[in-house]
């Protein structure tokens, strides 16, 4: 006997794709707002910024980011489809407030290297998500 290869239908396997895309910014995200919320003097001291309550602040937005995200993630196609938008918007929003906190001089020059990193991950978060929603709907459309 020949052993079969499992055929999905291609919404399935786009669903899939970017189920996988939002659960690795969800996990990094848990990550990095749990580490920002318990140990903000620390990070501050990497990112130069004089203010680590404003560090603790962010890593318990993005926290709360990281749950949503991770909900979405485990949803069914049409609230993946619905939610998934607000998502790459949130990212985006991540990135260019990056770049204009960076661009008005709120970081030591190390911590512009960590900010303008985490902003090129968080970036890419946002194309791939794009990228794999556009496939879903396309492969919705096509069935």
């Amino acid at each position: 006997s020949t052993p079969t290869a499992r055929v999905h239908p291609p919404g399935r396997l786009s669903a899939r794709a970017l189920r996988r895309v939002l659960r690795v910014n969800a996990a990094t995200s848990m990550v990095t707002g749990t580490l920002m919320t318990i140990a903000p003097t620390q990070l501050d001291i990497v990112l130069g910024t004089g203010r680590p309550g404003w560090i603790r602040l962010v890593g318990g937005g993005l926290v709360l980011f990281a749950v949503t995200v991770a909900v979405v993630a485990g949803s069914r196609p049409p609230r993946l489809e619905r939610w998934t938008p607000m998502i790459v918007a949130a990212d985006t929003a991540w990135v260019a407030s990056s770049c204009a906190a960076v661009v008005a001089g709120w970081f030591e020059p190390r911590g512009v290297a960590v900010v303008s990193a985490v902003a090129a991950m968080v970036g890419t978060f946002a194309m791939l998500q794009r990228r794999r929603l556009v496939a879903l709907r396309r492969a919705g459309r096509s069935s």
